[in-house]
């Protein structure tokens, strides 16, 4: 008869409690799993958002430009006779001025300030007579006559202080022609015994100057103005000799053979002239202007006033300015 062994009870309660601890174990660490993963939700990735371009904007902008009218022609008013019109009456003061001037102590009042001209806006001044250009020719008497006083300087004194003064004040950019005279015309470096040969005085008339057979008129040399040249012809100025004679027509003539022509000449003169020489001056001044009208030729009479009228003349034909110095009372410093 087979037999049978018994089973071991306790044993397998014990298996089987232990495995329903296990498997409650189980259950409730996955419960526990699975309700951390409901709580925490998914990562999200999302890439940035797109910039939005920027809207250029664009301005125009409209200058309005105003009409403007067009000229309203004016009647044209004319005059037959003018001392029929009746004008009203103006009390307007103007000071008195006149063409002659003296020089004071250091120009002031009875010199060159008394012309009424404002020489700060002048590019040149000479003698009170001022101008604004770039080719000047100045015509300067260097006749004996010149050695004469009138008050406490010679005129030649007064001339080359004068000379020299509107010489340093050019700028470097001036163009310079210079002439002197008194019967024959040289120029500054021109040798005085070649000179004398190319003139004859044709009488003993100290105004009867001509050129010598075979001469010819030499135009003045253009000279600009860099400081070697006006230290060199501020020296020729003073060291020039004064000699005989005073002709207008000669050195006039010399001036207007420059070329190019030059904008404004300036003739002084300290003495009166024949009046064939007078004449003959005039006529070459007609026909200048006449050919170059633009250029000035501003006339001064330095103690001289027989010689007002036909330089007043002179002046008058080219749109110049004329000045008499008739009085010479500046002192002199060294």
């Amino acid at each position: 008869m087979t037999k049978y062994k018994k089973l071991n009870l306790p044993l397998l309660e014990v298996i089987g409690i232990s495995a329903l601890v296990h498997i409650v174990g189980l259950v409730v660490l996955g419960g526990i799993i699975v309700t951390n993963a409901m709580k925490e939700p998914p990562a999200e990735f999302s890439a940035p958002p797109v910039a939005k371009p920027i809207e250029q904007v664009k301005v125009r902008l409209q200058t309005q430009l105003e009409k403007t009218r067009p000229p309203v022609n004016m009647p044209k008013l004319t005059v037959k006779n003018p001392s029929q019109m009746n004008m009203p009456q103006l009390d307007i003061a103007l000071p008195e001025t006149t063409d002659r001037v003296g020089f004071g102590n250091s120009f002031g009042t009875g010199g060159l300030g008394s012309s009424g001209l404002d020489l700060g806006k002048m590019s040149v001044d000479f003698f009170g007579l001022g101008d604004s250009a770039e080719r000047i020719i100045f015509v300067v008497d260097y006749s004996l006559s010149m050695k004469e006083k009138a008050g406490k300087v010679t005129r030649e004194v007064l001339m080359k202080d004068e000379l020299t003064r509107s010489i340093e004040q050019l700028p470097s950019s001036t163009m310079i022609g210079m002439v002197f005279f008194s019967g024959p015309v040289w120029q500054p470096g021109d040798d005085p015994k070649k000179t004398k040969e190319r003139y004859v005085q044709k009488s003993k008339d100290w105004h009867d100057f001509a050129l010598a057979e075979g001469e010819r008129i030499k135009s003045p040399k253009w000279i600009t103005l860099k400081s070697s040249n006006k230290r060199k012809l501020v020296r020729q100025i003073e060291e020039e000799k004064l000699t005989g004679g005073t002709t207008w027509s000669l050195p006039l003539e010399v001036a207007f053979a420059a070329k190019p022509i030059p904008e404004v000449i300036f003739f002084l003169t300290d003495g009166a002239t024949s009046p064939e020489d007078v004449e003959r001056a005039l006529e070459l001044t007609a026909e200048y202007h006449k050919k170059h009208p633009s250029v000035k030729v501003n006339a001064i009479a330095l103690g001289e006033p027989k010689a007002e009228k036909g330089l007043k003349r002179i002046a008058q034909m080219t749109g110049g300015q004329f000045r008499l110095v008739d009085t010479i009372d500046r002192k002199h410093t060294n």
